[in-house]
């Protein structure tokens, strides 16, 4: 016997999905491993391919699985169940169960579809219905706050303001940002516009939270240690930490923001986090926690770690790439011409090579947009064979082609004329 259909039964039979009461998939993630042999290394001149006659010492194994981390990361955020649909409507059944259908309708449909979307089993367990619907209604009545010349776009508030986490921490109360917003909302009081109220949040920071051990950079774990609602409560954390305590007190707010991330820093031991707001201008403006009351975070961005800058990344929960917003870039074409080549760019760090960047696996070309300077390219062959190469981009140039063939790695210069 079928169940009667109510409106989320109508939505997935409207996306040719099988009723709840049909339901019976559940995707999987794949899991890749990768063993990698004696490796390389093939350099080349400015204006043809080189072979460099001498052998690269061995990669240690701990840096062949921070480049398989880095490749994964994108696919990591969330577990196996966040993106399916099928699970996605019947958890919003469960939550119009519990809250009650007029509490249900109260909220945006298409928010409540993309949030449950977003969230893992591990997620749902811990969110409870009531913290669901009282974070829609928050996102509801935050979007519309500020930003009065420039509305926010859908796509702003399901990507700026939306999320329930904002990397990979863990909550401590499933009302976390509710919590939040009631918390700042005398600092924010008396502003107008999104940049006054970042401003008041970052003037709070200073005095309520404690930056422990500030460094031009540290290795960046996949999640902070403390969630924003321990870091209140204490008063402290690391500059992960306050990164994304700061993001989630600015969205909370109304303020739309992300997590900002260099992986790997030329000659340090590890990278950059820090945090960016939408300004009323439509311009995303930085803040670095370790950089205090500095007058121009950009500006000191680009003075302080503008030479060591590999990548930039923003927003974890669907990462992408603007490192051309803060240092000179060149551009990285790598071109194989067999299946089963996984490539990774690495940074020379203090002591050893930082993975960066990885790519999936490639069967043509790929490119890259990296910062200007010193980088080694890593490549996997049909898990057979491991390759370095070490390259610098010369100043006149803004290209160069790698080719990834037969086991090998070799560099063409002039690469924007050779592609074109």
């Amino acid at each position: 016997m079928n169940m009667p259909m109510n409106r989320n039964d109508k939505r997935l039979m409207e996306h040719g999905i099988p009723r709840r009461d049909m339901v019976t998939g559940v995707s999987r993630m794949s899991v890749r491993t990768m063993n990698t042999a004696k490796g390389k290394m093939i350099g080349g001149g400015q204006d043809a391919r080189a072979t460099v006659a001498r052998a690269f010492c061995p990669v240690p194994c701990v840096i062949v699985l921070l480049v398989l981390l880095a490749v994964s990361v994108a696919n990591a955020y969330y577990d196996a169940t966040a993106g399916d649909k099928q699970i996605a409507y019947r958890y919003l059944d469960q939550v119009q169960d519990d809250v009650g259908f007029a509490a249900f309708e109260s909220v945006s449909e298409s928010h409540a579809l993309q949030l449950a979307l977003t969230l893992g089993s591990l997620d749902k367990d811990h969110l409870t219905s009531k913290a669901f619907i009282q974070h829609l209604q928050q996102v509801e009545k935050g979007k519309d706050r500020f930003y009065k010349k420039r509305k926010l776009t859908g796509d702003e508030v399901a990507a700026y303001l939306l999320p329930f986490r904002i990397r990979y921490e863990h909550t401590s109360k499933p009302e976390w940002l509710t919590t939040l917003a009631q918390h700042f909302q005398p600092v924010t009081a008396s502003a107008t516009t999104a940049d006054e109220a970042a401003q008041a949040v970052f003037d709070w920071m200073p005095g309520h939270v404690k930056l422990l051990e500030p460094a031009l950079s540290y290795p960046l774990p996949q999640r902070g240690d403390l969630d924003p609602l321990t870091v209140l409560k204490g008063g402290f954390g690391s500059e992960v930490d306050c990164a994304l305590f700061g993001v989630a007190a600015l969205r909370a707010s109304g303020v739309a923001a992300r997590f900002v991330w260099a992986p790997a820093l030329r000659g340090e031991g590890g990278g950059k986090a820090w945090l960016e707001y939408l300004s009323e201008a439509g311009t995303w403006v930085p803040w670095v926690p370790s950089f205090g009351a500095a007058a121009d975070h950009a500006a000191e961005i680009r003075k302080q770690l503008g030479p060591k800058i590999l990548f930039v990344m923003a927003r974890p929960e669907a990462p992408f790439e603007i490192t051309a917003t803060y240092v000179k870039t060149m551009e990285i074409v790598i071109h194989a011409t067999q299946e089963n080549v996984v490539v990774s760019l690495l940074a020379p760090g203090r002591h050893e090579l930082m993975a960066a960047r990885g790519t999936d696996e490639i069967k043509n070309e790929r490119q890259a947009c990296i910062g200007r300077g010193a980088v080694v390219v890593a490549a996997s062959f049909s898990n057979r064979s491991f390759a370095l190469l070490p390259i610098d981009c010369p100043p006149d140039q803004d290209q160069i082609l790698i080719e990834a063939d037969a086991g090998n790695l070799s560099i063409t210069a002039n690469a924007t004329t050779l592609r074109k």
